[in-house]
């Protein structure tokens, strides 16, 4: 389906290490990994120049009061870089600041236990 709206779904690795750790076994783990070769067609590469990004991006999280993990702020990163190309599905709706990233919309989700939010951010 995705396919056809001429989207590609990426990754990079730290979310690929975020999405199977925790795992309760190996199998679930192993399950999870299938799972993201299924569906991401490519894993985005972390140059310097993200890193870089990411550097200052920590500062304007820092001004703001805000702490995010490492792969967020890669994320925010890679946002800013492809801007206009790249779209990001989160979950973490509070850890993309709306004065730096731009909420395309909101999606809510049922999930067997509650219903969950989901924001679509541009850089």
């Amino acid at each position: 389906m995705l396919k056809d709206l001429n989207v590609t779904l990426v990754t990079i690795k730290p979310v690929v290490i975020e999405f199977t750790s925790g795992s309760a076994d190996k199998e679930r783990a192993r399950v999870k990994r299938e799972y993201l070769d299924k569906i991401v067609e490519s894993l985005l590469p972390i140059t310097e120049e993200i890193y870089d990004k990411a550097i200052s991006l920590v500062v304007e999280y820092g001004l703001a009061g805000k702490d995010l993990g490492v792969t967020n702020f890669l994320l925010g990163s890679l946002l800013q870089k492809y801007s206009g190309n790249l779209l990001l599905f989160s979950r973490n709706t509070n850890d993309f600041l709306t004065n730096l990233f731009s909420v395309k919309t909101i999606v809510n989700m049922i999930h067997k236990r509650a219903i969950w939010s989901y924001g679509l951010y541009s850089g």
